[in-house]
């Protein structure tokens, strides 16, 4: 089944990203706050009904980030009332939204094909970086840029032969985290102050770690009490299977791996990327004695 639907979400997350280019070249992207007081613009919603158009040839149910009346009446021709499906898309229109209204390059297109809880296929696709990668469970991470993405040239992802210590490993952290007080004590308690790189997409972060330009990633967001919840399943589950089918690994900061519910999209225990899975038990257990309370 994951095999058949890859080439349609590339597809998707392709369109998508030129819509987003075309509407920030207009200049007018349309940007308001949300209820939950996240950002969002004319792109991440025109973005999510281009995906949603191109993802229903498959019948699949969509969990998508902005609210839509097209994807909702989408869902309930498939579904039955409280129906709670193990398998579905799970859509990230543009994951940095707030990079994209400031400016900044750092945003993807984000989509993940979940089945049993649990990433099965993800395309994360950063427009304005001309950056594309994808995997499947039978597909490692592949990854192309620039003329190569237009011309479908796609190398696959080296698996890391490095195991850089905890003490020499570089953090790729949210810019608006790094404004808050907990993670500046956290980054001091574990001496990475100078050993950072601020980077805003979550799943931007997760797929830089594969080409090797950062060692770990982490999120405190869901342990800090005055801001909870701010991981969803569309922001990490993408990068999930990509981080994990190039040789790392993403997990909560309880050290297990996510698991992905339509109904509940909430991932309430953070999140850990890492370049190579095998560094995964020594890092979790040098960082957890100092994760916020």
């Amino acid at each position: 089944m994951v095999h058949e639907h890859l080439e349609l979400a590339i597809k998707a997350a392709l369109a998508a990203g030129d819509k987003i280019m075309e509407i920030r070249d207009s200049g007018d992207l349309g940007t308001r706050e949300k209820s939950d007081r996240t950002l969002v613009t004319l792109a991440d919603t025109e973005a999510q009904r281009i995906i949603l158009n191109i993802l229903s040839e498959s019948n699949i149910p969509i969990q998508g980030e902005e609210y839509d009346p097209e994807l909702a009446e989408y869902n309930a021709r498939l579904l039955t009332v409280g129906e709670n499906p193990t398998t579905f898309w799970s859509v990230d229109p543009v994951d940095g939204t707030r990079d994209l209204a400031e400016g900044i390059d750092d945003f993807v297109v984000s989509i993940a094909l979940v089945s049993d809880h649990h990433s099965r296929l993800g395309v994360l696709y950063a427009p304005a970086r001309k950056q594309l990668w994808f995997a499947d469970q039978d597909t490692p991470t592949h990854y192309s840029e620039d003329v190569d993405i237009v011309k479908g040239v796609h190398k696959k992802v080296k698996w890391p032969n490095n195991m850089a210590s905890f003490d020499d490993a570089i953090m790729l952290a949210s810019p608006s985290e790094m404004k808050k007080d907990y993670f500046k004590a956290f980054l001091r308690e574990i001496n990475k102050e100078q050993q950072v790189k601020e980077i805003g997409s979550t799943a931007l972060k997760c797929a830089l770690l594969t080409l090797g330009e950062g060692d770990v990633y982490a999120s405190l967001h869901n342990l800090n009490p005055k801001n909870p919840g701010l991981i969803r399943d569309w922001d990490i589950a993408a990068a999930d299977i990509i981080l994990q089918k190039a040789g790392g690994c993403l997990v909560t900061l309880t050290g297990y791996s996510p698991r992905y519910h339509f109904d509940a999209p909430k991932q309430r225990n953070g999140a850990i990327g890492y370049r190579n899975v095998v560094n995964h038990p020594d890092y979790l257990r040098k960082m957890q004695p100092h994760l916020p309370k």
